[in-house]
Formats: structure tokens, C-alpha cells, sequence
């Protein structure tokens, strides 16, 4: 159990990290991509095995007779859904969440995620122009940052965004 949390789930973490940066680099994207999917389906389906199947009483298995503080439970948790990544029937194909993805979160993380706001949406409400304003404040400083140019990647998830909130 101490070698899955100590040693395994962070060398898996680093290695989809590595993936991802490479993919982002341009080496071979799609590859990379799906290497990238593929382990983190992997690992997160074996850490939900050992929640489920309770290998180790310290481990927790989800009863009722089990502490709810329960440290290394929730690490194992914690991983799966870092390593699970968002599903792709959640996600839109412009960008961000879809209404399934945003009722999935609310369901089961008890989030309150709000729709894009956009120009003409704004308009008609100051409270969503006010969150419309802030957000592509923020994500266009996240652009510059990262010194990211949507002309060239418009399949960035920043741009996508910027896009569907009219920034």
C-alpha cells in the first residue's frame, strides 16, 4: 500500500506530466496525447480497485464502519480523479463543460458552475457582464503569460475558451 502512494501514483503523475508538455511542445501530439489518456484511465481505474476492494483495512473501503478520516483513502481518491482527467462526454467540443459535465460536477462535488457568459448574454444581465469581465480579464493575463498566439493554436484550451466567452 505505502509503495502505491509513495512511489507509484507520483512516478505515473510526472510521467503523463512529461507526456503532456511534450505534446504541447509539438512532439508528436496525438501520440503523446493518447499515451497520456491511456495511463491515466489505467491508474485510476487501479486506485478505485483498492478503494473498492479494501486490500488493506487502512485503505477504507466506503462502509459505514470505516473512519471517515481516513488519510490514505482520501490520497487514493484524491488521485484517481486527478488522474481520471474530465471524460470527454462531459466535455464540449468548443471548449469548457457541457450541461451534462456541469450537472456531473454538481452531482458529485456538490460545484455550482455557471455556462459561459457572452457579449450578448452580458447585456442583458450587469451581474453577467461583471463575471463576463473578470473572467476574460483573467484568462486573457493566463494568454499573455503563457505567451500563447490563437491564430496559430486555436485548438488551446485558452483560446477555446476566450472564444466561447466572447473575450
Amino acid at each position: 500500500m505505502s509503495y502505491l502512494l509513495e512511489e507509484y501514483l507520483p512516478r505515473m503523475s510526472t510521467l503523463i506530466g512529461g507526456l503532456e508538455k511534450q505534446a504541447q511542445l509539438g512532439l508528436d501530439p496525438e501520440y503523446n496525447y493518447a499515451m497520456a489518456i491511456a495511463i491515466r484511465e489505467k491508474v485510476a481505474t487501479e486506485a478505485a480497485q483498492v478503494l473498492s476492494q479494501g486490500l488493506s483495512k487502512e485503505a477504507g473501503c466506503g462502509c459505514t464502519d470505516c473512519s471517515d478520516n481516513n488519510p490514505v483513502a482520501d490520497k487514493l481518491l484524491e488521485y484517481s480523479i486527478k488522474m481520471s482527467g474530465v471524460k470527454k462526454k462531459y466535455q464540449s467540443s468548443d471548449g469548457g463543460l457541457n450541461r451534462k459535465g456541469r450537472a456531473h460536477f454538481k452531482r458529485t462535488e456538490g460545484a455550482n458552475l455557471k455556462r459561459p457568459v457572452s457579449k450578448k448574454q452580458a447585456k442583458k444581465s450587469p451581474k453577467s457582464a461583471k463575471r463576463r469581465k473578470s473572467f476574460c480579464a483573467r484568462m486573457g493575463g493566463m494568454k499573455k503569460k503563457h505567451n500563447i498566439d490563437c491564430s496559430k493554436t486555436p485548438d488551446k484550451s485558452i483560446c477555446k475558451s476566450l472564444r466561447k466567452w466572447d473575450c
